[in-house]
């Protein structure tokens, strides 16, 4: 993962102004590109001893949908729950339980890498505490959650971590990383990766520089991985394509920070596209629902070759 060094001073104020943005429990306004069929409702939430934010989206339906999947969702670096929610709304419509959670450290201790294994041991206390919720008679996910059924996703760092939870936490069975940050060498657990149980899918911009895959990674992550596993490439997406608005430091001056580059696509069209193979890969892992294996192996993911919107690279059972 990209690391950058930043003087004291700024690095201060940086993480006062990010942890503002992350703790922030305001929703925000964003266009859906994948809705599904059914209503959604969202709350703030604080889990643990330290009563850390979630943001947690869930089928709203009379009588109340129950035993559905749950999906744990990890913001990229410095950005807020906020800018994540069109994919909490748009699973919440498709059947399943979503939490976007908030990290207040953002990863400065030792920018990204040094505390992915903090992220993962926090991503199964979720677990826990959802367990806990679907147990609990006076709790909105009382009797909702199907406690054999996870999924992990997240974007650039957040990817980073939901990786690294797929392979680590035996819980999951299905992960979606939206343009992981990724050097080469540089994710712990690769030589781990070949062994994890989970279906693994990579949706990544080709035009991201070197806020996604790096020039370096001559190895992407998919020729690591078992089947069922794809990589799914948005010809002209850029990094910052795959949130729902610039909120955060990422609205002054991340860019500049960073090196993002900026790419042809529209932007709503990218996190459409990444929505719709997302919900389908989750639909048939976690779900069952194999008719969705046509959206990145079918006749419509065929269309979206031909169209020359994507390219796939698969290794499926």
């Amino acid at each position: 993962m990209t690391t950058h060094r930043l003087r004291p001073a700024v690095l201060s104020v940086l993480v006062a102004l990010a942890s503002a943005f992350a703790l922030s429990g305001c929703f925000q306004p964003s266009s859906l590109g994948f809705p599904g069929p059914y209503e959604a409702s969202a709350y703030h939430e604080t889990y643990g001893e330290e009563a850390l934010p979630l943001t947690v989206f869930y089928p709203d339906t009379n009588p109340p949908r129950r035993n559905l999947p749950t999906i744990i969702f990890t913001p990229g670096f410095i950005q807020p729950r906020a800018s994540y929610e069109s994919y909490g709304w748009q699973l919440a419509q498709w059947g399943f339980v979503v939490v976007i959670r908030a990290y207040p450290s953002l990863g400065f201790g030792g920018v990204g890498d040094a505390l992915i294994d903090d992220h993962v041991i926090e991503c199964g206390r979720i677990i826990d505490w959802l367990v806990e919720e679907n147990r609990r008679e006076d709790s909105r996910l009382y009797g909702m959650i199907d406690e054999t059924r996870f999924g992990v996703a997240g974007h650039s760092v957040g990817a980073s971590v939901s990786i690294a939870t797929a392979v680590t936490d035996p819980r999951i069975d299905a992960m979606v990383a939206l343009d992981v940050a990724y050097d080469g060498a540089d994710l712990d657990v690769l030589g781990a990766l070949p062994d994890t149980q989970a279906a693994m899918m990579y949706i990544r911009g080709d035009a991201g520089g070197l806020c996604g895959r790096s020039p370096f990674a001559t190895v992407p992550l998919i020729d690591y991985s078992p089947p069922p596993s794809i990589e799914v490439t948005i010809r002209g997406a850029d990094h910052m394509d795959f949130l729902d608005g610039l909120i955060g430091l990422y609205d002054f001056g991340y860019e500049v920070v960073s090196l993002c580059s900026d790419g042809p696509a529209d932007e709503e069209w990218v996190r459409a596209m990444a929505t719709k193979y997302m919900v389908a890969w989750f639909n048939v892992y976690l779900k069952g629902q194999d008719e969705f294996r046509d959206y990145y192996e079918g006749a419509r993911a065929d269309e979206d070759v031909a169209a020359d919107a994507v390219d796939f690279v698969r290794v499926l059972d």
